[in-house]
């Protein structure tokens, strides 16, 4: 039930943002500008850096992501997403952090070959990311 809720909430989110890039002009009369991916510079789990600059123009579900949290078995239904529509503009990438209860705290290449080994996740991860600010 937990893994249908956040697909439910993901998929919401996705519409969100599919809408918002339609109504461009309505977020920034609102102040809100939509993210510069080009901008955006993320090192890959694997190493080496994410082809951010790819992603414009596409809808970004950026999901902070853990392998000792309760919601774990989101990689599951994050898996299935991506793979049913990332060929209809839909780009999942998955940022673990250990910030939070200390639920990720293993190193990069533990932590891609959980994901890999476990949920066979396919869609992009970043390198372990500090979420929470300054």
């Amino acid at each position: 039930m937990k893994v249908f809720r956040m697909l439910a909430f993901a998929i919401l989110g996705a519409l969100v943002s599919a809408v918002s890039g339609v109504m461009g002009g309505a977020w920034a009369q609102a102040g809100r500008q939509p993210i510069d991916w080009s901008t955006v510079s993320l090192e890959s789990i694997g190493g080496g850096p994410l082809p951010t600059a790819d992603y414009k123009g596409q809808v970004v579900l950026l999901v902070n992501t853990a392998s000792l949290c309760g919601f774990t078995g989101q990689y599951r239904g994050l898996e299935a997403l991506w793979r049913k529509y990332k060929d209809k503009g839909l780009v999942v990438l998955g940022v673990p952090s250990n910030e939070f209860g200390g639920q990720e705290p293993g190193s990069k290449e533990e932590i891609k070959r959980f994901c890999e080994a476990t949920f066979d996740v396919t869609f992009p991860l970043a390198d372990k990311q500090s979420v929470i600010g300054p």
